[in-house]
């Protein structure tokens, strides 16, 4: 696999592995000198600054700048704290869509499982069922009052219920915002299931007018967040009633933006491919498992027609993959069903293990 990436041109110049005391990659490393003081030399010789994919308390970002200032350089986090904090927040992000002119569903800040039922039961509302939004992870999908209550005790207050719509289409996209300037990588549609984003598709399905709205909100919307630089998306939703709502911010990369750019690098134009990024779950010792299998169809440089498999997520278990992330491209969508289907039949061979 390793020989792979470097035929891609895409194997790192330098790899450094701090010891392994938790998951928390960033506490490994200021708990690794070595690793840590490799890392500070790269930083100072390159002035470079951090990326990240989430920037809270937990993940230790403050002690590692701490740890990687030298007299020449001092590396700054994109985003920083607070535009993070901002946009991130369920609560702060409908209000910054809102503050951009950006429709977003029908919705109420409740404080109260109180409130959340007479929201619930709002007959003006124009469907029944809702969303119920504590955190970026915490969403519960609820039709009825039962399903409310007995999710009621997993509440964390303040909260937004928003109305849960007929969905026809679920758009992205993600933008580079960078010393005054826009870049926009192309909208996608999002492969969910039972409501969990599981991939993106390329292009969207989404009719034309609303694809140039979706590039003009999502500007808008990066324009009214505070001091925000790098990386940011917007997951939309288009109803059955061909309305567009913006129902969700991320203030990082997201994992649709890591196969737009690998595609992008090698040379492939978005605009003249079909492509399908998803996760998957296997049971292997390492990806070259799936890279060997004689089933398997690589993506090579030049050509755009293959599968190109990365982001392997290892836990302590019986085989270290537990799942992995590819992308698909082709010129035709009847290709890219059957490059799926390839992969789809390769995992079998390797299901994952019991939950």
């Amino acid at each position: 696999y390793l020989d792979y990436l470097k035929s891609l041109n895409s194997l790192p110049e330098h790899i450094i592995i701090p010891a392994r005391r938790s998951d928390n990659l960033t506490l490994n490393l200021l708990d690794d000198e070595a690793a840590l003081a490799q890392v500070r030399t790269l930083v100072e010789e390159r002035r470079l600054d951090i990326s990240v994919f989430y920037n809270d308390d937990e993940r230790g970002l403050d002690r590692l700048v701490d740890a990687l200032v030298t007299p020449d350089h001092t590396p700054t986090v994109y985003p920083n704290k607070t535009s993070f904090e901002a946009a991130n927040s369920k609560i702060d992000g409908r209000r910054y869509a809102r503050m951009a002119g950006v429709p977003t569903p029908e919705a109420q800040i409740c404080h109260s499982l109180d409130e959340v039922l007479a929201f619930y039961h709002d007959s003006s509302r124009s469907h029944r069922g809702v969303f119920i939004k504590s955190d970026h992870r915490k969403l519960v999908r609820a039709m009825t009052e039962d399903e409310i209550r007995v999710a009621a005790p997993q509440f964390t207050y303040p909260l937004l219920v928003e109305t849960l719509y007929d969905v026809a289409l679920s758009p992205s996209v993600n933008m580079v915002l960078w010393q005054g300037e826009r870049t926009s990588f192309a909208v996608t549609d999002q492969i969910l299931h039972h409501w969990i984003h599981y991939g993106n598709s390329i292009p969207s399905e989404a009719p034309q007018n609303l694809s140039d709205k979706i590039i003009e909100y999502t500007a808008r919307i990066g324009d009214v967040i505070p001091d925000l630089q790098g990386v940011y998306g917007v997951d939309y939703i288009i109803t059955a009633d061909n309305e567009l709502y913006a129902v969700d911010i991320n203030p990082r990369f997201c994992s649709g933006t890591y196969p737009q750019h690998f595609l992008q690098r090698i040379g492939i134009s978005l605009d003249d491919v079909y492509a399908r990024y998803r996760l998957v779950h296997c049971n292997v010792d390492n990806l070259s498992t799936i890279l060997c299998d004689p089933e398997f169809v690589p993506l090579t440089r030049g050509k755009p027609d293959g599968i190109f498999i990365y982001d392997p997520v290892v836990y302590e278990t019986e085989k270290p993959v537990n799942y992995f992330s590819y992308v698909a491209v082709a010129k035709t969508q009847e290709r890219l069903a059957a490059l799926e289907q390839v992969i789809d039949a390769i995992v079998e061979k390797h299901p994952p293990l019991p939950a």
